[in-house]
């Protein structure tokens, strides 16, 4: 099995997500690629089995490279692949979601969702509460792999 995590960050906290669910994905003996927005070749998704694909939520939605990111998807088919949406925000219904936003866009892009999208939560000060953060991924990443 192979997996591909795509991820922007601006301060660091989403990357702490991504490299963590990399992790995990690679402890799971799945052979995965961890990668911003703007390294990704589109041709690599073809060879994937699990696709997550994560930002910061930026004005209740996607950051302006995530957004062009998902845009350059369009036309990709994601058939037949397991797909897994994540993003961090602050903890509020007012804050919006890019995971929101993500899914929905890799849903029409042809992907299963077997996982709900997940945000993890910063504080007012800009750090990651980490505390329900590896739970989460570990319960997803096995999930992810029982769907492939």
């Amino acid at each position: 099995m192979k997996a591909a995590v795509v991820y922007d960050s601006k301060f660091g906290n989403t990357e702490q997500v991504a490299l963590r669910l990399a992790i995990l994905l690679e402890d799971r003996g799945i052979a995965t690629k961890c990668m911003k927005v703007g390294d990704v070749n589109l041709d690599l998704l073809a060879d994937v089995d699990i696709l997550a694909v994560g930002g910061p939520t930026h004005t209740f939605g996607m950051s302006k490279p995530m957004d062009a990111f998902m845009k350059r998807m369009n036309g990709v088919s994601l058939k037949g692949k397991v797909a897994f949406a994540f993003d961090t925000r602050f903890e509020s219904y007012l804050s919006g979601s890019a995971a929101k936003r993500i899914e929905a866009r890799l849903i029409r892009l042809g992907a299963r969702m077997p996982e709900q999208r997940f945000s993890a939560f910063v504080t007012k000060n800009g750090v990651l509460k980490q505390d329900q953060i590896e739970e989460r991924l570990n319960t997803t990443v096995k999930n992810l792999a029982r769907s492939v």
